[in-house]
């Protein structure tokens, strides 16, 4: 599981704050999910997609293991969603829920697993197309399951599903470029922190005129949006 510190969550409200991938994200799912759904947003972290979905959707329930990320949500959670301190994948909710989905969280069998037991209806689980870790200087590839994993996994288990696929920037705004070399050497994966030198870094960001951010790291991300139903 992701362990959120209090610098981890700081960075990540920052980034919500600024940027606009968490609300196309639920546009595309409200297009495509009826707006009376009772949807989860399974592993919800700080609950970014979960405000999103808020402005679309009846009722929102948000589950994440870690209450200190739950805080940040609770701090500024709109009336129609639930913050509920749970495991994600290990949850059996009284009512099923209409619609649930994984954004980022959880393996092939986890999801599946998970979904079959809380869910009714649609699933959305949302990955990354490639291998390329965002934060590490150099080309790093991710350990999470790709996208291809997960279609290889529905199409050997005979589920029919649809993918959508979107480019969308996920970036990282900073303060001062102090705040900025932390953070790469907070996420970057492969070799140790003395490889994320401050000129390294500059060489990345792009300076911003913005009354709180001076730089802003810029992250073109290509994600799919796998849909598919539970009753098929």
């Amino acid at each position: 599981m992701f362990a959120w510190t209090p610098e981890r969550l700081r960075f990540r409200v920052d980034a919500a704050r600024f940027g606009s991938f968490y609300r196309e994200i639920a546009l595309e799912i409200a297009a495509r999910v009826p707006a009376s759904t009772h949807i989860c947003d399974a592993g919800c972290g700080t609950g970014d997609l979960a405000r999103a979905l808020a402005a679309s959707f009846a009722q929102v329930t948000a589950l994440d293991h870690d209450s200190a990320a739950l805080r940040a949500l609770r701090e500024d959670c709109p009336p129609n969603v639930t913050a509920l301190c749970r495991d994600a994948l290990t949850d059996t909710p009284s009512v099923r829920y209409d619609a649930m989905v994984f954004c980022f969280f959880g393996s092939v069998a986890e999801i599946l697993s998970a979904a079959k037991r809380q869910c009714n209806g649609t699933v959305i689980a949302i990955k990354k197309q490639g291998g390329a870790h965002r934060f590490s200087p150099g080309c790093v590839q991710a350990r999470r399951d790709s996208l291809q994993t997960l279609e290889n996994e529905l199409a050997a288990r005979g589920i029919d599903y649809t993918c959508v696929r979107r480019t969308l920037d996920l970036g990282q705004p900073f303060r001062t470029l102090e705040d900025a070399v932390r953070f790469f050497r907070l996420y970057h994966r492969g070799g140790d922190e003395s490889t994320v030198s401050s000129e390294r870094v500059a060489a990345l960001l792009r300076p911003i005129d913005h009354s709180e951010f001076r730089y802003y790291y810029p992250a073109e991300t290509s994600v799919g949006l796998l849909f598919f139903n539970l009753e098929e």
